[in-house]
This record gives C-alpha cells, sequence and structure tokens, in this order.
C-alpha cells in the first residue's frame, strides 16, 4: 500500500503477523517501522486493509482500515500525532462495516476537499470524513444528479485518481450488474478578515460521471483499473484483460489481452502524486497498465510475470513495453515515490 503527502512518503507492507511502515531509504522492515508505534496503545499487531493520505486537505489526514474493520485516523499536520480510538460509527453514534477502500484527492493544490471518502457497506451509502469532524457521515452532493445516496448497491472497486475524481466500481446485489460512480472532492477557501488569521476551507462534493459497465463477463469481474488521464476502465476475468470506455458507456468492452495458461492477478495503474521530482519520461510511467499474472501449474516460488503497457487515446490497441518474470505469485506491484527535493 503506497501513500504520500507534501513532506514524507509512507509505503506500508502488509504480511500475515503485521504492518510496516518501509524504510525509505532502503525500504528495509524491521521492528523499529512496525505500525503499531503509531497507536496511542499500541496493539500487538496491527493488519492494515486500506490506508490513504488526503495531502491537500486542511488537516492533511491519513485514514487507515484495519483488519477488524475498524477506521483509524491521524492528523498529520499535529506534530505527534496517534492512531487513537476506532471511527467506525456514523455521527459516532451508528456502526457500520466499511468497504476496504480509501478516496482522496490528488489532483488540485488549492481544494479544500473532504480529506477522505469511504463506503458504508451494511447501509449501502458513500460516506465521508469532513475536515472540521472526527466521526463519518453519509456523504452529500451539490449541483447534477447523477446517481442516489445510498446507492443500494455493494462496492466492489474504488480508487483515487491523479486526474482528480475519485472512481469506484459497485455491483447490484439483485441483478448482479456492474456499475462506474466518479466523485469530486470539492472546496473553497474562505479569506479571513484579517490578513494574521487563519483562513477556513467550506468543502462539498460533486458527482462527476456514473453508468453501468457492460461487456463480456464483467458481472464476475473482481479487479478493475481506472486509467488515469483516459476515459478507460480496465477489468479482468480469468486470463483475459477488457477495456471499457467510460466517454461511450452504450459500447461493450473489448478484450484487449489475453494469457493462455496464466491467471491475471494484478490490475492497475500507478501514477506518480510528486510531480516535482520527475522528468517526462519516468511521469509516463504512472499512465502504463500493470499487469501481474500467475501461470498456472508452475511452481509457487517462480510462478509470476509482471508486464507493463501503453494505453494509446482513441481506444487504439495497447502496446507491451517490458515483461520480467521470475517471481513468486503477484500480490502487488507499486512504484517507491521519490522523495520531494
Amino acid at each position: 500500500i503506497f501513500n504520500y503527502d507534501l513532506r514524507d512518503q509512507a509505503t506500508l507492507l502488509v504480511t500475515d503477523k503485521n504492518t510496516y511502515n518501509l524504510d525509505q531509504v532502503d525500504l528495509h522492515v524491521g521492528e523499529e517501522n512496525s505500525l503499531v508505534w503509531r497507536f496511542g496503545v499500541s496493539p500487538e499487531t496491527v493488519r492494515v486493509k486500506a490506508s490513504a493520505i488526503s495531502k491537500y486537505a486542511g488537516r492533511n489526514l491519513w485514514a487507515i482500515i484495519d483488519e477488524n474493520d475498524d477506521i483509524y485516523t491521524i492528523a498529520r499536520s499535529v506534530d505527534g500525532a496517534f492512531f487513537e480510538f476506532p471511527l467506525t460509527r456514523l455521527n459516532g453514534k451508528i456502526p457500520f462495516k466499511p468497504a476496504p477502500f480509501i478516496g482522496v484527492n490528488h489532483y488540485n493544490y488549492n481544494d479544500g476537499c473532504n480529506p477522505v471518502i469511504m463506503y458504508d457497506s451494511d447501509h449501502r451509502q458513500f460516506i465521508q470524513i469532513h475536515n472540521n469532524s472526527v466521526y463519518p457521515s453519509v456523504m452529500d452532493f451539490e449541483g447534477r444528479h447523477l446517481f442516489d445516496n445510498p446507492t443500494g448497491r455493494d462496492m466492489v472497486h474504488m480508487e483515487s485518481s491523479k486526474s482528480g475524481p475519485v472512481h469506484s466500481v459497485l455491483r447490484d446485489p439483485s441483478t448482479g450488474e456492474t456499475y462506474f460512480y466518479s466523485i469530486h472532492l470539492r472546496g473553497e477557501y474562505i479569506e479571513p478578515e484579517n490578513w494574521w488569521e487563519e483562513g477556513d476551507y467550506i468543502s462539498y462534493n460533486e458527482q462527476a460521471a456514473y453508468g453501468k459497465v457492460i461487456g463480456p463477463d464483467v458481472d464476475n469481474a473482481t479487479m478493475f483499473a481506472f486509467h488515469h488521464q483516459w476515459d478507460y476502465l480496465f477489468y479482468a476475468v480469468g486470463d483475459k484483460v477488457y477495456q471499457f470506455n467510460l466517454a461511450a458507456p452504450d459500447e461493450p468492452a473489448i478484450p484487449v489481452l489475453s494469457f493462455p495458461g496464466e491467471t491475471v492477478k494484478v490490475l492497475r495503474f500507478n501514477p506518480f502524486v510528486g510531480w516535482e521530482a520527475y522528468v517526462d519520461w519516468e511521469r509516463a510511467r504512472g499512465y502504463q497498465l500493470i499487469v501481474g499474472t500467475d501461470v498456472q501449474g508452475a511452481p509457487a516460488d517462480n510462478c509470476g510475470k509482471v508486464r507493463f503497457y501503453e494505453v494509446p487515446n482513441l481506444m487504439q490497441p495497447l502496446k507491451k513495453l517490458k515483461e520480467y518474470d521470475g517471481f513468486g505469485s503477484i500480490v502487488e506491484v507499486v512504484y517507491k515515490e521519490r522523495a520531494k527535493s
């Protein structure tokens, strides 16, 4: 799990025993960088399902969801802050189970957006933590109305995009149909009366896009990836990868990759958030589709392959750039971001 903010980085390695915030110099794992030390009352172990840092919102919030489906946050603008107590109650009152996803705004440097967006699986609704609140609340929206909240559907996937909106994939429990949702986390800065005073952020949300995903076997897909420049959604089923054009939602997804004798285990984009530290050819990597597969029947310590693809505009064929093999079973593929100079 990779997180990034303006001041430092958090690259989390989640094992079957604990979670570690990797050393940013040599990526080593040790007792000293166990995540348990970031808790006010340190548990014996902590295993994280989801983690995200909202780097531009007022409190620079770091939110996690642990293996017990509890939500914790740290206001990183407060020196010495710890994960203190679980926040898994709507408005501090109604308990709920969160889906294992957290979305943040990576895009607008000046947006005082709501720090994080999550999903209440029990009540099937988008929720948020406001800049000036502690507990999550049901998400509301301004502007055009594209979908209802509660949605009545189950969360399958959520990711923050480099281009701004938080994208989600939900599935209807009664029909099995699959839908995409996109949400903008917005904000307006209010100037103070006097120059020496601190201003305030008024946060609000907008529904950016919504529609049904149609294509071969899409209702059985569990892996999805939204492109961070073009309006494309990719999904994988078995040994195949499909591409769906969000800008032409009446056209079914098309098969774009096939790996006979292999099983797709990872499908993702890994956009760089820290733009200042990179040149153009490095930034381009953030828009390459990453596909990790396991070769069926191969030894567990030598079955993994990772491929990188260029994604052209206008739904043109994908171009394979690199391929690596000889890995164990693929679990995740992430880039370590370069520290801001």
